[in-house]
């Protein structure tokens, strides 16, 4: 199998009904499904067949007729919407049922094929849906995703955050936490859809940025000038390629004002998340003492350790800074 192919797994899972067997089966074996990306799952010789297996097989595209004995293809397109709105319909139409084609599309099916069937329209038809299908189960998983490291910001580590998304996975992740400099002198020069347009400009940069080095982010704003981002590279990455990375990602930053970035400690669980972001988030404060652009934890620790307190023994010293602190 080609390598580009899709896995079992994730091929669009295909349900072909018609009352007519013949039809059934020359649809099944007359194209290359496989090479689709597409798994046909069965076939059905009416509506409610088709429900039955719906309701008992994971189907993400439905191709049917529309004039079938029992349950035509608009009952069933009607009960699809209804109960499966996430199925994509392809509908088979004759010409002297058009009317019931153009019925079927107010019900927001997928595409519609008028008999005789062109084997080659029917592929460009069902690959556009297939490509559409597959675009918007991303968009959703996005949205899941994007919910679950919001929860894990706020409920933080003291809390008991949502369970990660069971698909999340990954040998290796990390919390980049990013603000933009000076924010409080120029966001008042700003209309609201402008600085949108700036966090747009920023969040894409920080993805588009980390996909050169092959990680896959997951960004979420947590206030107008803090954006949290789960990092999860496709392998296991030293920390000299960290390093690589998201400086790399710093220094080609194209905004009017400078970016900078606090980093958590590498994690293999995505049930740590939540104490994550509270580091990053805490590690990135200190670049209001040290004024460098990227902070990692061990840049802290070593912060912590070297900084001390200068000793004032001199009650007359202390009483003169105190007063100058307060003129």
């Amino acid at each position: 199998m080609n390598s580009s192919q899709p896995s079992e797994s994730d091929k669009i899972k295909l349900l072909i009904v018609d009352d007519e067997p013949i039809i059934c089966e020359g649809l099944r074996y007359t194209i290359d499904w496989e090479r689709l990306g597409v798994h046909v799952v069965g076939v059905a010789y009416d509506g409610e067949e088709a429900l039955r297996m719906i309701e008992s097989e994971e189907i993400n595209l439905l191709l049917t007729d529309i004039r079938m004995e029992g349950m035509d293809g608009l009952k069933l397109t009607e009960q699809l919407n209804q109960r499966f709105p996430d199925i994509g319909v392809i509908v088979i139409s004759g010409y002297e049922s058009f009317d019931y084609a153009r019925q079927a599309l107010r019900m927001n099916v997928s595409d519609y094929l008028l008999k005789p069937v062109e084997i080659d329209e029917l592929i460009a038809i069902v690959s556009k849906v297939v490509e559409e299908i597959r675009r918007d189960a991303v968009n959703a998983s996005a949205g899941e995703e994007e919910l679950w490291l919001a929860n894990c910001i706020h409920n933080g580590p003291s809390q008991q955050a949502e369970t990660p998304p069971s698909y999340l996975s990954g040998s290796q992740f990390r919390i980049l936490t990013t603000q933009l400099g000076e924010f409080a002198d120029w966001r008042a020069e700003l209309t609201s859809s402008q600085y949108e347009a700036i966090q747009q400009q920023w969040l894409m940069h920080v993805q588009h940025s980390l996909k050169t080095y092959s990680i896959r982010c997951i960004s979420v704003f947590d206030d107008q000038n803090l954006l949290y981002t789960l990092a999860i590279p496709n392998e296991i990455f030293s920390s000299e390629q960290w390093v690589r990375a998201l400086e790399e990602m710093l220094r080609n930053w194209q905004g009017d004002r400078y970016l900078y970035c606090g980093a958590s400690d590498v994690y293999a669980s995505p049930g740590e998340t939540g104490i994550r972001c509270r580091e990053a988030a805490e590690t990135l404060g200190y670049h209001a003492l040290e004024d460098v652009p990227l902070l990692l934890p061990e840049y802290r620790a070593l912060m912590d350790n070297n900084r001390t307190l200068p000793t004032y023994n001199d009650a007359k010293n202390i009483q003169s800074l105190v007063s100058a602190l307060f003129k």
